[in-house]
């Protein structure tokens, strides 16, 4: 197995999530927080895959740790719609549904991204009395 992508994927995110932690103007309170526990995880993961020790078990746990990511970032985007801002994280969700099919097999990984996506309509249906909210969570997640 060519491990080479992966471990590119996983240092272009550890790069790119320590230079908008440091350098960014946008950076909200969560963003304040997460990033650097996130770029400790992404090197450590980036070591465990590089050694090629216990790969199931690394993506298991970033199908996990990627999973609440996802669904704090959905409950923000919603909040920020209904206040007129633009995420860019709605066209980043897909690529965690891909990543779910990617990882499991066929039946676990349609259960797993049926459950997150029962998890996202629940966060956003405080919200659907917005015209925006609602469109988005139905076409991104």
């Amino acid at each position: 197995v060519n491990i080479t992508p992966i471990i590119v994927f996983f240092t272009n995110t550890f790069i790119t999530n320590a230079i908008y932690w440091l350098f960014s103007p946008y950076v909200d309170s969560f963003m304040g927080l997460a990033p650097p526990p996130l770029c400790i995880f992404l090197a450590v993961i980036w070591l465990l895959i590089y050694f090629n020790c216990i790969m199931h078990i690394c993506e298991i746990i970033c199908l996990v740790v990627f999973g609440l990511y996802h669904l704090f970032r959905v409950y923000s985007m919603a909040v920020e719609l209904e206040h007129g801002i633009i995420n860019v994280y709605l066209l980043w969700s897909t690529s965690y549904f891909i990543y779910i099919f990617m990882v499991l097999e066929r039946k676990r990984a349609l259960a797993f991204s049926f459950f997150i996506f029962f998890i996202t309509i629940l966060i956003g249906l405080p919200h659907f009395h917005n015209a925006r909210v609602n469109d988005t969570l139905i076409q991104y997640s």
